[in-house]
C-alpha cells in the first residue's frame, strides 16, 4: 500500500508538506502543490490513507523547553531554531520551565501527548537534576538533544567550553594591567555557571590571583537586576575592582545600569566583559566586549544534528563542543 512517506519521496518534499497539500492547501505555494498532487495522481495515492500515517508519529513538531527567554542569549538560539526547523518543515512547540522540575515534568509528558518527533533542551539545568531518569526514558523514545548540559545517557549534547571562555576574559584583562578583576556570576549550582565559575577561579589561580577572585566574586540572580545589584556591592568595598568578568550578557546589562548608578563610567572608571555575543551586547554605550558563544554556529548546529538524527543518520555526534572566541570592543582599557 502507498504510503504518504512514498508521496513525499517522489515529491522529493517532507511528509509535513505532502499532509498540508492534502489538509491545507492555500498554506503551500503553487508550485510545491503541483509537484505534491501530481505525485499522488502518479502513486495514485488515497487522502483517507493519511491517518494511519498519522499513527506513525511524523507530526513533524518539535518540543523545545528553555527555564526563561529573558536571557539575551537563550532567545536568540530560540529564533534561529524556529527558522531552521521550518526551513526543514518543523514547527516549533515552545515551552517554559521557569527552572521547576515539577513543571518541567508536566511539559515533557504533554509534548508526548502532542507526539512531538524530537526534543531539544535549551539553557543552563540544575548539576543534579531530579529529571534526569524521565528525560532519559525520553530519549529512548524520542531524539532529545540538550544545549549546556549531559547526564551522559541517551541524549545528545551540544555546549560551549565556558570555562575556557572566562579564562580568555580573565586573561585579556590580566593583558590590559588588571589585577582586580571581580566576577559576577549566576548560582553555581546550574551547570553552566558552575563552569564558568570554575574558569574564573582556576584562571585567577595560574595568575596568582586568589586573594582576588575570593574577594571579588559575586553570586547574583542571572538577569538584569542581579547585574546591577552585583555591581553595587562591588563598587560600594573599599576597595573596589578595576574590571569585572560576567557569567553572561544580561548580566552585564545590569552591571552597566549599576556602574552608571553609582556615577561611574564605562571603561574609563571600570572594565566590563559579558558572556554570550547576543546581538544587543554591540547596541551597548559603550560596545560590550563579550566572550562570543557564536549563537547563529551554535543554533544552526542544534537544529542541523536534531535533523540528522532524524533523518536516520548513524554517525551523529553525541557530544559537540564549541569553543567561544572573545568579541573585542569598546568597555575595556588599559591601566
Amino acid at each position: 500500500m502507498v504510503s504518504i512517506k512514498d508521496v513525499a519521496q517522489l515529491a522529493n518534499v517532507s511528509i509535513a508538506t505532502v499532509s498540508r497539500v492534502i489538509n491545507s492547501p492555500e498554506r503551500v505555494s503553487e508550485k510545491r502543490r503541483t509537484i505534491v498532487l501530481d505525485a499522488i495522481k502518479q502513486l495514485n495515492y488515497h487522502p483517507n490513507d493519511i491517518a494511519r500515517s498519522l499513527q506513525r508519529n511524523e507530526s513533524h513538531l518539535i518540543g523545545v523547553l528553555a527555564p526563561d527567554i529573558s536571557n539575551l542569549f537563550t532567545s536568540e538560539i530560540i529564533s534561529i531554531l524556529s527558522s531552521d526547523l521550518e526551513e526543514h518543515d518543523y514547527s516549533m512547540f515552545l515551552a517554559i520551565t521557569n527552572h521547576n522540575p515539577q513543571k518541567e515534568t508536566r511539559l515533557v509528558n504533554l509534548m508526548l501527548q502532542k507526539r512531538v518527533s524530537g526534543m531539544i533542551l535549551l539553557g543552563t539545568r540544575r548539576n543534579t537534576t531530579e529529571n534526569d531518569s524521565l528525560l532519559d526514558d525520553v530519549a529512548r523514545t524520542i531524539p532529545t538533544l540538550m544545549v549546556d548540559y549531559t547526564n551522559n545517557c541517551n541524549m545528545y549534547c551540544v555546549r560551549i567550553n565556558e570555562a575556557a571562555g572566562i579564562s580568555d576574559a580573565v586573561h585579556y584583562l590580566y593583558d590590559l594591567g588588571h589585577r582586580k578583576i571581580a566576577f559576577v556570576n549566576g548560582s553555581p549550582s546550574l551547570i553552566s555557571h558552575y563552569y564558568k565559575e570554575i574558569g574564573y577561579k582556576q584562571t585567577m589561580e595560574e595568575l596568582r590571583l586568589t586573594d582576588m577572585a575570593q574577594k571579588y566574586t559575586v553570586v547574583v540572580s542571572p538577569d538584569y537586576a542581579g547585574g546591577a545589584r552585583g555591581a553595587n556591592m562591588l563598587l560600594n568595598q573599599s576597595d573596589p575592582p578595576t574590571a569585572i568578568v560576567t557569567g553572561g550578557d544580561t548580566i552585564a546589562v545590569g552591571v552597566y545600569y549599576g556602574i552608571a548608578m553609582n556615577g561611574l563610567s564605562i571603561p574609563n572608571d571600570i572594565s566590563v566583559i559579558g558572556f554570550s555575543g547576543s546581538a544587543a551586547s554591540q547596541y551597548t554605550y559603550p560596545s560590550m566586549t563579550t566572550v562570543d558563544q557564536k549563537p547563529a554556529i551554535l543554533g544552526s548546529l542544534i537544529s542541523t544534528t536534531l535533523i540528522d538524527i532524524l533523518n536516520g543518520k548513524t554517525d551523529v555526534n553525541r557530544n559537540n563542543i564549541l569553543e567561544p572566541g572573545l568579541l573585542i570592543r569598546d568597555s575595556c582599557r588599559k591601566i
